[in-house]
């Protein structure tokens, strides 16, 4: 049976929790104003996350390039071969050895999981589950407990809410502060959870948190990190935010232009506009003014032809009548001279 609804009615978290303890075998598709992803679950355990947006795209390439697996020139080798077969990168790596199908699978739970975290933290938008068969490959993908991913998944929920209020946008290049420090890559002193971690003057990253370091380097933006090191959104913005409080990476100069520019822009164009507004309404006063003016000016001197007018039409009959009457042009002579309008 399908159902749907609000996500600010009623929580993914508890749609999905509902799903998976009913065992329900269907696709949650969910609505946004960003984009449309659809959760496959079956048997109510967790299979894939699909999204029609990149950032949920698993660059399986990147991470390997990243992590020295293999080199870049090997990686457009292999995204040439696979244009011309119809095979899965995944398989070609299997097939030269390059990953086994373990590591593969691995790195596509560790994926799916990530998707995942991305959904339950959505605030708002539309949900349905459509009751369907859910098919995958078994090579890849291993279905996942959600129970067993839930608690961290709100944990991490409720770090992305904190590392937000520092770090605002995807957009966003930053830089290393220049410092004498002894930097070291440690798996034993850090871990998943603490990926950063300073003493005195000394400076521990996993092997993720050393990536993401050597990334930042006053172009990268965020987001183009974390397309090439293929870690998961989240965990990439808990390393940037950690590398932040510890006073090891800062906002780049490039971009703090690009930020004041913009707000110079702003000011500029608020200004502009406010300039125009007054410069409208003092030609709206000015021309009605000058109407105004016009009008009266063109009123009077009617009014003054009119009566030049009437004074031309009276002087006629004037000198008609003498003429006429009198006969005389004596008088007509002293009336022109004396009296007459036509001067």
């Amino acid at each position: 049976m399908a159902f749907k609804g609000n996500i600010k009615e009623f929580s993914l978290i508890d749609v999905i929790q509902l799903i998976c303890q009913s065992s329900k075998t269907g696709i949650l598709q969910v609505e946004t104003d960003n984009f449309n992803a659809k959760v496959f679950i079956k048997e109510g355990k967790l299979i894939d996350v699909k999204a029609d947006t990149e950032t949920f795209d698993f660059k399986l390439g990147n991470y390997l390039v990243s992590r020295g697996i293999i080199s870049e020139n090997d990686l457009e080798v292999y995204l040439e071969k696979q244009k011309k077969m119809p095979i899965r990168l995944g398989q070609l790596l299997i097939d030269d050895n390059v990953v086994t199908n373990e590591t593969l699978k691995k790195l596509y739970t560790e994926h799916i999981k990530s998707n995942f975290e991305k959904i339950l933290a959505l605030e708002k938008g539309k949900y349905e589950f459509v009751p369907s068969v859910v098919e995958y490959n078994t090579d890849e993908v291993m279905p996942i407990s959600i129970d067993s991913i839930l608690l961290d998944t709100l944990k991490n929920i409720d770090e992305i809410k904190l590392f937000k209020t520092k770090i605002k946008s995807l957009s966003l290049i930053y830089k290393k502060v220049e410092k004498d420090l002894y930097i070291a890559v440690d798996n034993k002193v850090t871990s998943k959870d603490e990926p950063v971690v300073v003493k005195k003057n000394r400076v521990f990253f996993n092997s993720d948190a050393q990536i993401v370091f050597n990334f930042i380097d006053g172009h990268n933006t965020i987001q183009k990190i974390i397309s090439k090191s293929a870690l998961d959104e989240f965990y990439i913005l808990k390393i940037i935010y950690l590398l932040i409080e510890n006073n090891l990476i800062e906002l780049s100069t490039t971009e703090k232009e690009t930020v004041q520019s913009k707000k110079i822009n702003l000011v500029n164009v608020l200004v502009g506009l406010v300039s125009f507004a007054i410069l409208v309404t003092l030609t709206f006063f000015v021309s009605k003014k000058l109407l105004s003016v016009k009008l009266t000016y063109n009123a009077k001197f009617i009014e003054y032809q009119k009566e030049r007018m009437n004074e031309y039409k009276s002087e006629l009959i004037s000198i008609s009548n003498i003429y006429h009457n009198n006969n005389n042009y004596k008088d007509l002579k002293l009336f022109y001279q004396n009296e007459r309008v036509f001067k």
